[in-house]
């Protein structure tokens, strides 16, 4: 997985996907903690979290079409330098200004978010050959994990210690050293084929242009179908049930806290692995590794004892892990370099897009019809869904069959 760090460019890619996965993370706890420090109740915390989130989900498709348009790094840079200033901001006026005023700059920052995602996951190939490009995504997956834990806790340290402002000032930090190393990336801009140049045409014809690609490679649009199926029916269940199954059946929400230290160790360690495994299926194996959850599913409706529990949550985080690495390392060696950003911020709307329904309907689910109902019907429903995209020989390779030059051409 280290193989990649021997590249210099990539190294300054590196350390800014680190810097911004931190600096987010970091955030989403300073600003709630700004706003409890000032007598805000959770509605108007949810309420801020929301419009973040509406933020990152109204750009993500617009966010392809701009990275495929001008220099990824540029776009980084700027994804950086907007979230920068909306934290500086907050940090500075503090708690006591409007919750508009506050939700509309946590908007900047999803903004933010949706700008920087596919613009990163398409410089990679820009930046690593292709012998070390399923390394670097190994590489990127592990630090977000490790951002997902570390970057709230080093804002909690600052918060305990010195306030939610200079929490919220670090976070706006971390986001200035992010835009600083991508200023020191090279990046190898491809041509693209002829007849096809990013720019000249609408957005909204780029946008679609987009979704043609998905078209085109059948593969990508049964596969990203099959995941917000299993964001709609797992991962949104897991989200609302985990905190209350530890209270109510295991007696400590604290369980819950050793629940997702469990999902992030196994996903530091898929991360890890999935930098050196080669399947000559990688489809079949990405497809299968989701199984986990749906196990996870099933262990929180009959729950076992604590350490069973754990074990099979280790398991579906290497699992989740593992499948996001091949997954995003095959998108990127099938589909063009001018369409890479989009194919890759559609991919990112599908991920997002049930997940707010999702959480909605949780709660009505549940009291119509019962928590382990809702729980063993979901790992059903995404269990038999994992295997009819295996009859696709593209999914099984998650590859179109086609080779796709750095210039852009199919061969």
């Amino acid at each position: 997985m280290l193989l990649a760090l021997r590249h210099g460019t990539f190294r300054w890619l590196f350390a800014a996907q680190v810097a911004s996965a931190f600096g987010n993370f970091a955030f989403t706890v300073a600003v709630a903690a700004l706003l409890v420090e000032h007598g805000a109740g959770a509605g108007t915390i949810g309420t801020v979290l929301a419009v973040q989130a509406f933020g990152l989900v109204l750009f993500a498709v617009p966010a392809g079409v701009i990275a495929d348009r001008f220099p990824r790094r540029l776009v980084c840079v700027a994804a950086d330098l907007a979230r920068m200033g909306a934290v500086a901001t907050i940090a500075v006026i503090g708690g006591g200004a409007s919750t508009g005023v506050i939700a509309a700059l946590a908007f900047v920052v999803g903004m933010g978010e949706a700008l920087f995602e596919p613009a990163f996951r398409g410089l990679m190939p820009r930046v690593l050959p292709d012998d070390l490009l399923q390394s670097g995504n190994a590489l990127a997956a592990l630090s977000s994990q490790l951002a997902l834990f570390l970057g709230p806790a080093i804002s909690g340290i600052v918060i305990a210690t010195a306030g939610a402002r200079p929490a919220l000032a670090i976070s706006a930090a971390i986001f200035a050293l992010s835009w600083v190393g991508m200023l020191r990336v090279q990046e190898y801009i491809a041509e693209a084929p002829t007849g096809e140049h990013p720019g000249e045409a609408s957005a909204l014809s780029e946008a679609a242009e987009g979704f043609r690609a998905i078209w085109a490679r059948p593969w990508i649009a049964i596969v990203v179908a099959t995941a917000m199926i299993h964001v709609l029916v797992l991962i949104a269940p897991f989200e609302v049930l985990a905190p209350l199954t530890a209270e109510d059946e295991y007696g400590d929400v604290a369980i819950y806290g050793w629940m997702l230290a469990a999902l992030g160790a196994g996903a530091v360690i898929g991360a890890v692995v999935a930098a050196r495994i080669r399947p000559r299926l990688p489809g079949v194996l990405s497809l299968l590794l989701l199984i986990p959850f749906c196990v996870l599913m099933v262990a929180l409706a009959v729950v076992p004892s604590v350490p069973v529990l754990l074990t099979v949550i280790f398991v579906t985080g290497f699992g989740e892990a593992t499948f996001e690495v091949l997954w995003t390392t095959a998108v990127q060696r099938d589909v063009p370099d001018h369409l890479l950003s989009r194919v890759i911020s559609i991919d990112f709307l599908g991920s997002l897009a049930l997940l707010p329904i999702g959480l909605a309907l949780v709660g009505p689910a549940v009291d119509a019809f019962g928590r382990e109902e809702v729980l063993i019907s979901g790992a059903i429903v995404s269990f038999v869904l994992i295997f009819p995209p295996m009859l696709s020989g593209q999914v099984r390779r998650l590859s179109s069959g086609e080779v796709v030059t750095r210039e852009g051409v199919q061969e």
